[in-house]
């Protein structure tokens, strides 16, 4: 909201007239036009806190890792001196995936494997989770595979609960027969 002073002067009025004149530009996305209230908007305040509140969060977390790493390097001397000189390369965190929470997939396949009347090869067991998850199953290559790769990796972490088999030559999976 303009607010005009007052006592105007025309060096207000000629300024003024400049920031009228940005209004009447024509879109140009090279140089896009914000307008911001000269107070701040409350929702940049907002973000602001809200970063600032992830972001100690995140330093809270990474004392915490050092921390940590202190003393299993320091317990790890008491056994073997030796153990630290080896290389050891830091081991690269899974990033979460954006489709599913902690442990959702791996649920959702042991859903779908249950309710299968025989065992599902990985495509078919990856179409029904999409559909299960209520993921269109448009003709997108790139997320049917994502989510593939992902139901293959759940997979795999799931031995002792869900079996491979192999139907007319094609790598099928169940859930494990209890004996």
């Amino acid at each position: 909201m303009w607010c005009l002073p007052p006592k105007q002067s025309a060096e207000f009025v000629f300024h003024m007239e400049d920031v009228l004149e940005v209004y009447r530009r024509r879109y140009d996305p090279k140089r896009p036009v914000v307008c911001v209230e000269p107070s701040g908007s409350p929702d940049m305040r907002e973000k602001h806190s809200e970063l600032s509140g992830a972001l100690s969060r995140l330093e809270q977390q990474l004392a915490q890792h050092r921390g940590s790493l202190a003393h299993l390097d320091a317990t790890m001397r008491l056994f073997d001196p030796d153990m630290l000189s080896q290389d050891t390369d830091p081991v690269p965190q899974r990033g979460q995936v954006s489709w599913s929470g902690p442990g959702e997939c791996r649920r959702l396949i042991y859903d779908v494997l249950r309710d299968a009347p025989q065992p599902l090869a990985t495509r078919e067991l990856a179409k029904r989770v999409m559909a299960a998850k209520g993921i269109p199953a448009v003709d997108d290559h790139r997320t049917r595979a994502l989510i593939q790769k992902t139901v293959l990796a759940s997979l795999s972490r799931a031995k002792g609960m869900i079996e491979q088999t192999e139907v007319d030559g094609v790598v099928s999976w169940q859930v494990c027969q209890v004996a």
